[in-house]
């Protein structure tokens, strides 16, 4: 089936996608890029939050007890399904998976390779901008609340 929402880890960094009434775009994706906080390039990115919330959960979602792989539900984060779903636009790295069945249930984890880990540590200046620019669109474009302009 579908990929479905079942909740969210995290409800801080919960952010709401608005129309923004002023059309003209006129967005300084350079404010404030000297005060970036960046991810440390060795995070290593597990299920562990993600496990935390599904045993929150369990009573709500309700998860079989048996391991019947027709009935199996899958369990990721939204980033992997991401790099699935754009594999055959961007074969420009390959990526390794952890597949996992507990309790009739299938975790995926990304696995960072080592093509990955030695991009991330040869990130240029530049690279590094490119990549605060999409964050500070984010920024522009997402609200903390659905009902306010961002």
């Amino acid at each position: 089936g579908k990929p479905k929402i079942i909740g969210f880890i995290g409800l801080e960094n919960l952010k709401y996608a608005c129309r923004v009434t002023d059309e003209r775009v006129n967005f300084d994706l350079n404010l404030h890029l000297d005060k970036v906080k960046r991810k440390p390039a060795d995070l290593d990115v597990k299920l562990t939050e993600l496990l935390k919330f599904l045993i929150e959960h369990e009573a709500r979602l309700k998860f079989p007890l048996e391991n019947n792989l027709e009935a199996a539900k899958f369990f990721c984060y939204r980033g992997l399904l991401t790099c699935v779903a754009c594999t055959p636009f961007e074969n420009k790295e390959p990526w390794k998976i952890v597949a996992i069945l507990y309790k009739g249930n299938i975790y995926l984890c990304a696995r960072e390779t080592e093509e990955k880990r030695q991009r991330k540590l040869r990130m240029s200046e530049k690279d590094k901008q490119f990549t605060s620019w999409g964050y500070k669109f984010e920024q522009y474009m997402l609200s903390e609340r659905p009902d306010i302009e961002p």
